[in-house]
């Protein structure tokens, strides 16, 4: 991978909950990694089966292997969120992965 290619920030956040000073539960986003990544855009009607599913793919995400990257988080990219709906990890080296992910616009559901 060329590092070069890795030009845009991006924020990959988990879904957590903590307790407040009450004791009650709040579900929020952190932030699990800051890092940089090749942002591939998905233009036209194309494609991409994640678990046998179709799925509309707008924006893959080429980053840097980290095994701890599920699908059950997202990524924020210039104040806009994206659901990760597959991760491929390229050619199987365990040196940098694929995000495939869906845009959404309500931040707060996720």
């Amino acid at each position: 991978m060329e590092a070069g290619k890795l030009r845009q920030e991006i924020i990959i956040q988990q879904y957590s909950s903590s307790a407040n000073t009450y004791g009650e539960i709040i579900k929020t986003w952190s932030t699990y990694l800051s890092c940089y990544a090749e942002v591939l855009s998905n233009r036209g009607s194309q494609k991409i089966e994640a678990d046998k599913v179709k799925s509309d793919i707008d924006t893959m995400f080429r980053v840097r292997w980290d095994s701890g990257i599920r699908t059950n988080m997202r990524i924020s990219y210039k104040n806009v969120y994206y659901n990760i709906v597959n991760i491929d990890n390229y050619k199987d080296l365990d040196v940098d992965m694929i995000l495939s992910c869906k845009r959404f616009e309500d931040a707060t559901n996720g």
